[in-house]
């Protein structure tokens, strides 16, 4: 008699009972209990026994189909997915049930150029099993409980995903159950001493590059640290785990010492440039293995570590290219979603399991961000990610994710005079997330400043009537609108507020930041993670000051009466070079703006000096741009003929920043295109200098202007006037047509070149 229409315990049982579909699809053992099985009565399943002994091995995808049906009919409750992995399609497991391939040892090792081009496992030899694109994503406890109008909604819905996708979940389910009933030690050993051969190194040398990773590692925090076996354990084939290696030792081969290398028993290390290249080696041939499907996290976090080593480089096309599929990824995963309509549940009713793999996620999708707005800084072009479609919450700060405490925290606002407030209000105290913040200020009032490049919303706040041709010929640089205007004034309440309103540690106030290392625990972040985020802080506050008030800087080099404000003397700064400019020939507003650039550029070299020289070894090489923005503006400044004890203290100055960005330059390998620019625009200001000579050689004597430079004797009534001001800031000189008739305001074009990698 066939299983399952007998009676219990007193029907003979020819044959071994049979486990139900649900047990035996998770491979977990079945307590045969009627009607229904323990696990399917826990989990609020229909429990189903097969009436006879099914062939060897499973039919692709029929016990999908079946679930499928019996969740479009009604026929069947949701899935509690906190007691269990999803089992419908349109559902997303946990991170944790991602499975892997248990290296063996004993196996033949191939070629790496073969494991790579042949599409097949190096530890099995036989062609990978890809997953459904939803099934990568991790979903919080509220989507889990799909209505039927979702489902109707999803089956309405013209995707051009195939349906033969969603039947491999199946097989992948079962990956997770062999990984979990393995020893995690020896899974992670033995894909390291697979590694070991692919990358042609000792296990030693293997495991201190990973440790020199988390050491070292303080621009973004991609991987929960005590966890990371597991995080390698739940990689589900060889070639991601070696993708993922490659990538982080790209980072990590810098910062090996010679004498650690001497204690693994293996002197030498491949340079970064080896690991680069072999990590886009692996990296494209597994991606290109996803032809349908989305590749897996570690695959993304790989490509971040990937696009990281591009953008230091330089902001150009492949750098570009690879930022744009890291954000195409990234969608796909849905990390711009992941606290979409998230209920608020206090710390004790939380998933806190989940909310640590939704951290995770969330870390990749911060550091895409980030990414997207430097580089879109940098281009002066329209970031790749919609803001107005973020939903997801600002990363907390590593130590409590670490330790696996529940931290609240908020999305970024749109409007930014309330970010700060939401942030603050939230309780999060994440260094990460305050300077997110701070980055998305900088980004906002770049798009005001620099009207030129952007043709959306600040276009919009255009004076269009501004961009005519003066009667010179020459076309000006836009004027803002007194919205625009009221938009930068926000920006920099903003801006004002957040410095308040940091919490106590992260604001920079003159001190000595230890950039020392010593040991920590693998639950507390590196020893240099404070001192950075202090120093990244503050230097990026002070680039959303450069951004504020670039517009009003820029024209100080245009022949515009319209800013000018004849007869007041109001002085509103401390610069003693700007209070005795002539105060026919500059506005206060613009006077005001030199004056904050002034200050920002000091509070960046008094940063500097408290930093020790090594410090560019421990902070994101990405900041090094704006140093080099810092040294800009002091050689502009000396441009301006500044009293001769002003201009030794900006020499000085512009020693130390040229000193520091140089070492941002040897160790990051940043392209050298940034130094060759900055010494362009001196070039560029000595030619309007000699410019300004030969016109002011052709002024009548008597003529109430400066008659030269460097010292020259004014008219009278100047005598507070500092040399060469007058010309710099009322002539039309820095906006000269060429030999070939183009407009060029030189100072302007400094200043909107000045993050260029061109």
């Amino acid at each position: 008699m066939a299983e399952g229409t007998g009676s219990g315990e007193n029907s003979p049982a020819p044959r071994p009972l049979l486990a139900c579909y649900t047990c035996k699809r998770r491979k977990i053992k079945c307590d045969h209990g009627r009607p229904a099985c323990s696990l399917c009565v826990k989990t609020e399943q229909v429990c189903e026994y097969p009436l006879t002994s099914a062939k060897p091995g499973p039919k692709i995808g029929a016990p999908q189909k079946r679930k499928q049906r019996r969740l479009l009919d009604g026929s069947a409750k949701p899935t509690d997915h906190t007691q269990s992995p999803p089992e419908y399609p349109l559902k997303k497991p946990p991170l944790s049930s991602i499975g892997s391939v248990v290296p063996q040892q004993d196996q033949t090792v191939q070629p790496l150029a073969q494991i790579y081009a042949s599409g097949t496992s190096s530890t099995t030899g036989v062609p990978e099993i890809n997953r459904s694109p939803l099934k990568n994503v991790t979903v919080s406890s509220f989507e889990r409980a799909i209505s039927d109008e979702r489902v109707l909604s999803q089956i309405m819905h013209p995707s051009h995903d195939p349906v033969e996708e969603h039947e491999k979940d199946s097989l992948d389910s079962s990956s997770t159950e062999r990984m979990d009933s393995a020893d995690p030690g020896t899974v992670v050993t033995g894909m390291l001493i697979e590694a070991c051969r692919t990358f042609r190194m000792n296990l030693g040398k293997v495991q201190l590059m990973i440790d020199r990773y988390f050491e070292n590692m303080t621009s973004f925090s991609l991987f929960r640290r005590p966890a990371f076996d597991t995080k390698l354990q739940g990689i589900k084939t060889q070639r991601h785990a070696e993708a993922l290696l490659a990538a982080m030792f790209s980072f990590s081969a810098r910062f090996c010492s010679d004498a650690e290398l001497r204690r693994t028993g293996d002197e030498t290390m491949p340079a970064t440039e080896y690991f680069h290249k072999l990590a886009k080696i692996m990296l494209d041939s597994c991606l290109d293995s996803f032809v349908e499907d989305t590749p897996p996290l570690c695959l993304l976090q790989a490509l971040i570590l990937l696009t990281f080593q591009q953008l230091i480089d330089g902001v150009r096309g492949r750098a570009w290219r690879s930022l744009g599929t890291c954000v195409r990824i990234a969608h796909e995963h849905s990390l711009h979603l992941i606290d979409l309509e998230r209920s608020k549940k206090s710390g004790v009713d939380l998933d806190v399991s989940q909310w640590i793999l939704d951290e995770e996620r969330r870390r990749a999708w911060w550091v895409i961000w980030e990414f997207d707005v430097f580089a879109s800084t940098v281009r002066k072009l329209p970031t790749a990610i919609d803001w107005a479609q973020n939903n997801t919450w600002l990363p907390v700060d590593d130590e409590a994710w670490y330790a696996g405490i529940y931290r609240p925290s908020c999305v970024l606002a749109i409007d930014p005079a309330i970010r700060w407030k939401q942030l603050e209000s939230s309780g999060n105290q994440s260094a990460k997330a305050w300077f997110i913040v701070v980055n998305s200020l900088m980004r906002s009032a770049q798009l005001v400043s620099y009207p030129q490049f952007f043709s959306h919303s600040s276009r919009i706040m255009l004076d269009l009537e501004s961009q005519r041709p003066s009667a010179e010929g020459i076309t000006l640089l836009p004027e803002l609108t007194d919205t625009a205007q009221m938009d930068l004034d926000i920006l920099a309440n903003s801006l004002c507020c957040v410095i308040i309103a940091l919490p106590p540690g992260l604001a920079f106030r003159g001190e000595a930041l230890n950039f020392a290392y010593y040991q920590t625990a693998p639950v507390l972040p590196n020893s240099y993670q404070q001192a950075f985020d202090t120093y990244s802080l503050h230097i990026m506050i002070q680039l959303t000051r450069f951004m504020i008030y670039h517009n009003h800087v820029s024209r100080l080099s245009c022949n515009n009466t319209s800013v000018s404000t004849p007869g007041s003397s109001q002085s509103l700064g401390t610069s003693p070079t700007i209070n005795s400019a002539p105060p026919k020939t500059i506005s206060p507003s613009a006077r005001a703006a030199w004056n904050h650039y002034l200050t920002a550029a000091s509070e960046i070299v008094s940063l500097l000096r408290s930093s020790p020289p090594s410090h560019v070894q421990h902070v994101n090489p990405f900041l090094g741009s704006t140093i080099w923005l810092t040294a800009a503006t002091q050689v502009v400044y000396r441009f301006f003929d500044p009293p001769a004890h002003q201009r030794r203290a900006i020499d000085s100055n512009l020693d130390l920043l040229r000193l520091t960005f140089n070492r941002y330059v040897a160790f990051w390998n940043i392209s050298k295109a940034l130094q060759e620019n900055l010494e362009g625009v001196e070039r560029k200001l000595e030619r309007l200098r000699r410019h300004e000579q030969k016109v002011q050689t052709e002024q009548k004597k008597d003529e109430q202007v400066p008659l030269g430079i460097d010292g020259m004797m004014y008219g009278t009534g100047t005598t507070n006037w500092t040399p060469g001001m007058a010309w710099n800031l009322n002539s039309s000189i820095f906006e000269l047509p060429d030999p070939a008739g183009n407009a060029m305001d030189y100072l302007g074009f400094d200043m909107d070149e000045l993050f260029s990698y061109n």
